[in-house]
């Protein structure tokens, strides 16, 4: 396990006063890490909590868990979903219900940061689901749970931390973090954890999840990693922080999935998230960004840490990035009717479409000494310089 951050006393004394996880969650939490604990043990610490009771019947019987039949009791629940699974939904609960009592103080970015976290534990679930490598309950929570240090600050900090959220634009919001604050909020995520008892996969997985030396394929941490900056490429909500990270092909996790499981797993995010805002929330946050297009780009692009990186912008923007390197995604839409190059080395503009360079708008939005992207860049420049309504081949 690696070291853990060294956190101020002032951050424990806001840890202490967040809302404690309900005495059943923390039973619950008990009780699975035993390895002979009964199903009807487990049955009886849900059923003790009315709220947590009939919500976990809704969510058990909606699509996010897609039960083959009606489910009808907490024990009927719990042998049809597993204990691991009816554990990590009686705790995705109570995180959500948490959120009731902090709205307020968040102000102008409570509605963007439950979206962004709530996306965040839907795509990696479907990561998890994809790789069969975590568990996917366990992925859920864990991205939902990745930003929660930001609660923390925004508890002890009030609109002081509102405005570093406002503030952080030109670097990425750890960053700006540590030197206006003199800690990060991952570090005080996994402070939160560790006094909530959660499971310490989990733990870890907030903890790094701005720290890609710390999140190898396949692991809950890299589930979440990428979760994040996938959820961040789609826009879907907002986390504060513009930025993620230009990670070496090495460590993509893009780079071990199948195929046709990508696919999969990109058209169908939009909807899963929306599926999930109505298991956990009372109301949905608006819709998500989407696009569609006809025609056809061709995107040359050199660096391989931005490749994934601008093949996901593309995707976002209703295209279908295929190429060297890159897992063919198609969307099924006809023939290429509109061109236009992005390319590396200053190609001339051509009769079918403008030539752009992406070596030139690198330059000025990627600094040398930080290996990190400005996302929200990366779409104003694509969505201002790509043809109209459009479908994309990346090179």
């Amino acid at each position: 396990m690696p070291m853990r951050a060294i956190v101020p006393d002032y951050i424990r004394e806001a840890i202490r006063s967040l809302p404690p996880l309900p005495a059943a969650v923390q039973q619950l939490l008990t009780l699975v890490r035993e390895p002979e604990v009964d199903f009807q043990q487990i049955v009886k610490v849900i059923e003790s909590d009315q709220t947590l009771t009939v919500r976990t019947l809704r969510a058990a019987n909606s699509a996010f868990y897609g039960a083959s039949r009606q489910i009808q009791t907490v024990r009927q629940a719990t042998v049809l979903l597993g204990r691991e699974a009816i554990v990590n939904l009686a705790l995705s609960i109570s995180v959500m219900n948490i959120e009731s009592s902090l709205n307020g103080a968040w102000a102008r970015h409570a509605e963007a940061f439950w979206r962004h976290s709530i996306a965040t534990g839907t795509a990696a679930r479907a990561l998890a689901h994809a790789q069969r490598t975590c568990d996917p309950g366990e992925a859920f929570v864990a991205g939902l749970v990745h930003d929660i240090g930001k609660l923390v600050l925004l508890m002890h900090h009030g609109e002081m931390y509102a405005d570093v959220l406002q503030q952080a634009q030109g670097q990425p919001l750890h960053t700006y973090e540590k030197e206006h604050l003199g800690i990060h909020h991952a570090a005080v995520g996994e402070a939160l954890c560790i006094h909530w008892n959660l499971p310490d996969e989990i733990t870890e997985a907030v903890a790094a999840h701005h720290d890609p030396s710390r999140q190898a394929p396949g692991t809950l941490a890299g589930m979440v990693g990428y979760a994040n900056d996938l959820v961040k490429m789609a826009r879907i909500g907002g986390s504060g922080n513009r930025y993620v990270e230009l990670c070496p092909p090495a460590r993509q996790l893009v780079r071990t999935m199948d195929a046709r499981a990508q696919e999969t797993l990109l058209h169908a995010l939009p909807q899963k998230v929306q599926d999930t805002e109505e298991v956990f929330r009372s109301t949905r946050s608006g819709e998500i960004p989407s696009a569609t297009g006809t025609g056809a780009v061709t995107v040359h692009l050199t660096d391989p840490a931005a490749r994934e990186l601008v093949r996901l912008a593309l995707h976002f923007h209703g295209y279908s990035p295929t190429g060297p390197d890159i897992p063919a995604l198609s969307s099924g839409d006809g023939v290429a009717t509109v061109v236009a190059t992005i390319s590396d080395d200053g190609a001339p503009e051509t009769s079918t479409g403008p030539a752009l360079s992406f070596r030139a708008w690198a330059e000025a939005h990627i600094s040398e000494d930080s290996p990190h992207l400005n996302i929200v860049a990366l779409h104003d420049w694509l969505s201002s310089s790509l043809p109209q309504g459009t479908k994309a081949t990346a090179a």
